[in-house]
């Protein structure tokens, strides 16, 4: 659960994020549900899907590329869309309800890291209705494995080197901040 003591104004943004929270993406449960979840992704933020090149690594690591003006110092902004499972604790609700009550969005991913995945995407696409065009190229880089060992991670990598990508900024989760330089 995470306080995000709503307004009306805000309600719009939470009801969508507690579309996202119903998907049960536990890692290493299979395909299923990270597929629906994309899909809803594209119903919510259909222009990031149009737009966006999108490349889907072994498993379900989701890459979308958003072309800037130029390709000489891209921005990666990372994520990652599996949670842990839900067992034991004490839930008022069931872990994968996304229900908003008392100001609140309830659900297994609301802290970590769904809620990073949904941020960048939906600003994405408040961009571009804008008609914004980024300077550089922004990478929307999301993971399927962050909660156990990380394979996805190592996956985006090894696709990032084999296409010559060279990171200027990576922004991990909103917790990491890399450079290169």
């Amino acid at each position: 659960m995470l306080d995000y003591n709503l307004s009306k104004e805000d309600m719009f943004y939470a009801k969508q994020f507690s579309e996202l929270i119903k998907f049960p993406t536990v890692t290493r449960s299979g395909s299923e549900n990270f597929a629906k979840m994309r899909e809803k992704y594209k119903e919510l933020c259909p222009l990031v899907w149009q737009n966006c090149e999108f490349t889907l690594l072994e498993e379900d690591v989701v890459i979308l590329k958003w072309k800037g003006k130029s390709s000489d110092k891209p921005l990666v902004l990372m994520g990652h869309q599996d949670v842990v499972p839900a067992v034991g604790g004490e839930w008022t609700d069931p872990p994968f309800s996304g229900v908003i009550k008392d100001g609140k969005i309830w659900g297994r991913g609301t802290g970590d890291d769904k809620n990073s995945v949904y941020i960048t995407m939906r600003a994405a696409e408040e961009l571009m209705e804008q008609g914004f065009v980024p300077e550089q190229d922004i990478y929307l880089s999301y993971s399927d494995s962050e909660e156990q060992f990380g394979y996805g991670v190592e996956n985006a990598k090894k696709w990032y080197v084999e296409n010559e990508i060279k990171p200027n900024l990576v922004i991990d989760d909103f917790f990491a901040i890399s450079r290169s330089n």
